[in-house]
């Protein structure tokens, strides 16, 4: 496995374009060349045994197997189908590498074809008709629903289970279309989308508009986890990734997943429409827009201390023992009184506080409510909080002892 700074850097080399080239088959596995800082380029193999297990062996000089260039293979031969092809040209496909099933156009017992984007228009999901029957674009809905309409008056429609779904949902998008511009799109906004999406589910023939691809619905939701580590650098180290359970264990990245919205529980990934048990609604900006973010020095503390725990309410948190070790009950802070005499008859006194080996000197604003503490023995970062009530407690006592304050900061 992976460790999580070279998942997140071969993710990056993966991202980047022109990093991974030649990507190729071999007898053992899969074989590519990674850009390299030393040398022109890495040769990476991911090796293949009978069983379906990967091994790495790359000519890098970093001393882990799973390093950020063996990552960025491996995410490009999953986005470039590399793997398929190997297990298929050496007679073996595992279950869930199986093709999605192909449906014959002449089997479908609905009349129209939906094609879906959610590019056309800001905060928008939009979509084009087309009647099988007819062969042609509907560019109006009232004309077909009218028809509809009176000849089940009439007595002479009688409609498969898959038209009076997509009747339905035809109803649904003349209710809630925005203004029709005679172009053939239908556009729909606001909340009223949740309920199309939902009826979308039913409907037996969507497509993606730029290629007409046809897409297809998971049932089994995706999870948004966000895991919190720490590096020594004393950065809070964030990222964000997409879980899902069935058929099979599996994990996204982030930004793998198109959002129809950010609060839309739903998903595009490769050809695939997943409901999603977490959205982005109440979930900071700033760190959503790309799967990895950095929360920088002095900001951790607040981070850990004031974001993570409102966080918690919308997504799963996955955090490190150090982060844990935050929210553990703290010992209070020794107090140290430095006691100077610089001349002969005054007598200076500085109050510092020390947080588990972190000294903080007393300051009455508290401007930095949060301590930074580096464990060298065990090479971590963690935060506690400043205990305001022991520290000006201690400030009052050396009042009442009679001594001023001097006119400074502290």
């Amino acid at each position: 496995m992976a460790k999580p700074g070279s998942w997140r850097r071969g993710y990056g080399y993966y991202r980047a374009k022109g990093q991974v080239s030649k990507i190729e088959l071999i007898d053992v596995g899969i074989q590519a060349k990674v850009k390299g800082n030393y040398k022109a380029h890495y040769t990476t193999k991911l090796i293949i045994d009978d069983d379906g297990f990967v091994s790495v062996d790359c000519d890098c000089p970093l001393d882990e197997e799973w390093c950020k260039h063996a990552v960025a293979v491996g995410l490009k031969a999953i986005d470039e189908d590399v793997i398929p092809r190997y297990f298929g040209e050496h007679g073996y496909e595992p279950d869930k590498l199986a093709p999605l099933k192909k449906v014959d156009p002449d089997a479908f017992e609905g009349r129209f074809r939906f094609l879906m984007s959610w590019e056309e228009k800001p905060k928008t999901i939009s979509f084009q008709v087309f009647d099988r029957r007819e062969r042609k674009q509907l560019k109006r809905l009232d004309g077909v629903l009218k028809e509809a309409i009176q000849l089940q008056k009439q007595g002479e429609l009688e409609l498969t289970p898959a038209e009076k779904r997509e009747y339905k949902f035809l109803k649904l998008l003349f209710q809630h279309k925005q203004h029709d511009a005679g172009d053939g799109w239908f556009h729909i906004g606001g909340e009223p989308r949740t309920q199309l999406l939902d009826e979308l589910t039913g409907i037996e023939e969507l497509g993606h508009h730029k290629d007409n691809t046809r897409i297809y619905f998971a049932y089994t939701p995706l999870r948004l986890v966000l895991s919190v580590n720490a590096s020594m650098a004393g950065n809070v180290l964030v990222s964000f990734h997409w879980h899902v359970d069935e058929p099979y264990p599996d994990v996204f990245p982030l930004e793998e997943v198109q959002l129809l919205g950010r609060a839309l529980p739903w998903g595009y990934y490769k050809n695939t429409l997943f409901p999603l048990a977490h959205t982005l609604r109440y979930l900071p900006t700033y760190l959503t827009r790309s799967t990895f973010y950095d929360v920088r020095d002095a900001e951790g503390g607040k981070f850990v201390f004031e974001e993570l725990p409102k966080i918690r309410h919308h997504v799963e948190v996955e955090q490190a023992e150090v982060i844990e070790k935050a929210f553990l009950e703290q010992e209070p802070p020794k107090k140290r009184l430095i006691v100077r005499r610089p001349e002969k008859h005054v007598v200076r006194a500085e109050l510092e506080f020390d947080y588990e080996g972190t000294k903080v000197e007393y300051s009455k604003g508290h401007e930095a409510p949060y301590v930074t503490v580096t464990n060298k023995k065990t090479e971590t970062i963690y935060w506690l909080k400043r205990d305001k009530k022991v520290e000006d407690k201690s400030y009052v006592y050396l009042q009442n002892l009679g001594l001023e304050p001097m006119q400074t900061n502290h």
